[in-house]
């Protein structure tokens, strides 16, 4: 199997990833963290966050496909951290977008500290994006080099 095993920060990991471009420690001090993302990419960087101890206050991913939940939930049911299945967090009305209330009070009642996306394919507002204490989102993306 193909993957990376390394060290971060003092922090063991070991990934699916074959690369570590956009996997390193974050920040230094724990954070509560809204993660906002899917795929296996998004399970590695989830894991690797718990590891430095931060507190993952919530997943948002994508809606289940064909019964089958994404990796990234998969992985913080598994912790009992509660997991969001929005299909889109924004709607069109009168020509403009429009965040999606009973969405975006299920992200903000969480506290989250700082966003982190990896692999994020859904359009977040930018009221999400500038909602957490930290006043920041960091988006990651898979890389094929390093």
């Amino acid at each position: 199997s193909s993957g990376i095993n390394a060290e971060y920060g003092g922090s063991r990991f070991s990934s699916t990833l074959n690369s570590v471009a956009c996997v390193y420690p974050l920040v230094k001090k724990p954070m509560k963290i809204a993660i906002i993302g899917q795929s296996v990419f998004g399970a590695d960087v989830y894991k690797l966050l718990r590891t430095q101890g931060h507190e993952v206050v919530g997943v948002f991913t994508i809606p289940d496909v064909n019964g089958k939940s994404d990796p990234l939930a998969a992985a913080a049911q598994a912790d009992n951290v509660p997991v969001f299945k929005f299909a889109k967090w924004r709607v069109k009305k009168e020509g403009k977008f429009q965040v999606i209330p009973e969405v975006f009070n299920q992200y903000n009642e969480l506290g989250a500290e700082l966003n982190v996306m990896p692999f994020c394919s859904q359009f977040i507002p930018m009221e999400a994006s500038r909602c957490p204490a930290s006043g920041r989102t960091w988006v990651r993306m898979p890389s094929t080099s390093i």
